[in-house]
C-alpha cells in the first residue's frame, strides 16, 4: 500500500512540476484595430523570465468580398521586464483601404503559444 502511495505521489509531483511550466512564458491577449489608413495591434504576455529575449510575431489578414486577401506580418522583439509581464501597442500605416474587409489574425510568442483574434468587418464607407 505504501509503495502505491509513493508512486502516486511521484506522479502527481511530476504533473504539477511539468504542468505549471506549461503556463510559463505565454501571450495572454492580442487585439487589433484597423482604419482606412493604419492598424494598431495591442499584445500582452505574462509569466516571462526577466532579462530573457522574446519576440512576438503577428499576422493580420484582410479578406475582401472578392479577390485575394492581404496579409500583414510583423514582429515585436523585447526583453522580459522585471515584473514578468509585458504589454505594447504597435501602430503602423496601411492602405488606404477602399473596400470592405473581413479581418482576422494571430499573435505568437515565439517558441511558446499562439492566440487568435477576430475583428469586425471593416467598412471603408464608414470611415472612423
Amino acid at each position: 500500500m505504501f509503495n502505491r502511495l509513493a508512486v502516486l505521489g511521484k506522479i502527481i509531483g511530476l504533473v504539477v512540476l511539468f504542468g505549471t511550466q506549461a503556463f510559463a512564458n505565454h501571450i495572454d491577449k492580442a487585439t487589433a484595430k484597423v482604419t482606412c489608413t493604419s492598424y494598431s495591434l495591442t499584445v500582452s504576455a505574462s509569466e516571462l523570465t526577466p532579462g530573457a529575449s522574446y519576440t512576438i510575431n503577428y499576422r493580420i489578414v484582410l479578406t475582401p468580398p472578392s479577390g485575394s486577401p492581404t496579409t500583414i506580418t510583423g514582429s515585436i522583439p523585447f526583453t522580459g521586464p522585471s515584473s514578468g509581464t509585458f504589454s505594447k501597442t504597435v501602430t503602423k500605416a496601411l492602405g488606404p483601404l477602399t473596400s470592405n474587409y473581413t479581418l482576422s489574425g494571430t499573435a505568437t510568442l515565439q517558441g511558446q503559444n499562439t492566440t487568435s483574434f477576430h475583428l469586425a468587418a471593416y467598412n471603408a464607407r464608414r470611415r472612423p
